[in-house]
């Protein structure tokens, strides 16, 4: 726990002390990291107000697809999915799910759409090394746990 003035130290015994404790705070901008995590509450330097959050928005198969699509073409020119979300309004972390859903309807060996016959020859030898070393590495570990049986 970081080291606290005792004026800014709160007692940690029980709710009702807490709620005590923070109507008599001497140091209201002053954030215990601690107490969030206890508390599960998000804390804003300054405010005591809770972030406001966006509406759920729902998305058409159709806007997913060229996302997608998008972000395969960014990619390949050397761009990050934020970089590529931060242009459609839509969270790196969502555009990853879209292309991993993506990728898992079309199969793991399809060609993704719009994929060049270069792009999916790039790929699939990307795919061929990373089993290569896969296999490499499984013949290995076989070696070593056959020895150590003997």
């Amino acid at each position: 726990m970081l080291w606290l003035p005792t004026v800014c130290r709160p007692p940690l015994s029980c709710h009702r002390d807490f709620l005590r404790w923070t109507t008599n705070w001497s140091c209201p901008d002053f954030v215990d990291a601690q107490l969030a995590l206890i508390w599960g509450r998000r804390w804003h330097m300054g405010s005591n107000t809770k972030g406001t959050r966006r509406e759920r928005r729902g998305f058409r198969a159709e806007f997913k697809a060229e996302a997608v699509r998008l972000l395969a073409e960014r990619r390949a020119a050397g761009a990050t999915a934020s970089q590529v979300g931060r242009e459609l309004d839509v969270g790196p972390d969502q555009l990853r799910a879209w292309a991993r859903l993506q990728h898992e309807a079309n199969g793991a060996g399809a060609a993704v759409a719009g994929e060049t016959v270069e792009q999916e020859n790039r790929r699939l030898r990307r795919e061929v090394a990373t089993l290569r070393q896969e296999q490499a590495f499984v013949k290995k570990v076989a070696a070593y746990f056959a020895k150590e049986s003997r």
